[in-house]
């Protein structure tokens, strides 16, 4: 928030706990006079969404899709750190967004071990949501590069390597 506030751009903010999630959510911004008006950050919006076992990258669509229509705007999912295969069940009734958007997450991890950013274009009313894992958090979700080990072997060469001669 530091950060942004910094760039001179005028916009107020509330940062909000619910259980072990932070939220930092839009309060005001300004129009084009430069008075400040007070908005309604889209991750607080009330949504509504039948209950149902869905990918993961199908369940965050939605959810975006459902909470920026009661916006008035649009929204996708740009990145996310899961397979593809990944199922989660999604269902809310008018629950805000962010709270549908945990509950969601703790079925892939820890909800705290992701962070996610919403990008906004006010020219087009449209939305992108990123989402990344936090750092030194242990996550079940997130790929990690298998090991690889060739099977060892006697002699100087195997299939996989050569050893130098010179050595």
């Amino acid at each position: 928030v530091g950060a942004f506030l910094s760039t001179g751009l005028k916009h107020e903010f509330e940062l909000q706990k619910d259980g072990k999630s932070f939220f930092v959510l839009p309060q005001k911004t300004a129009n084009q006079e430069g008075t400040m008006t007070l908005i309604t950050s889209v991750m607080s919006q009330m949504v509504t969404i039948p209950m149902q076992r869905r990918p993961v990258h199908e369940a965050i669509a939605l959810l975006l899709e459902v909470a920026a229509k009661s916006a008035g705007a649009k929204a996708v999912l740009g990145n996310a750190p899961f397979f593809p295969q990944q199922m989660v069940s999604l269902g809310a009734n008018q629950e805000p967004a962010r709270a549908v958007l945990v509950k969601l997450l703790e079925q892939v991890g820890p909800a705290a071990s992701f962070s996610y950013r919403l990008l906004f274009d006010p020219t087009f009313r449209y939305y992108m949501m990123n989402l990344q894992p936090v750092a030194g958090v242990n996550q079940r979700s997130v790929p990690s590069v298998p090991s690889f080990s060739p099977p060892q072997s006697d002699s100087k060469s195997s299939r996989w390597f050569q050893k130098n001669p010179a050595q």
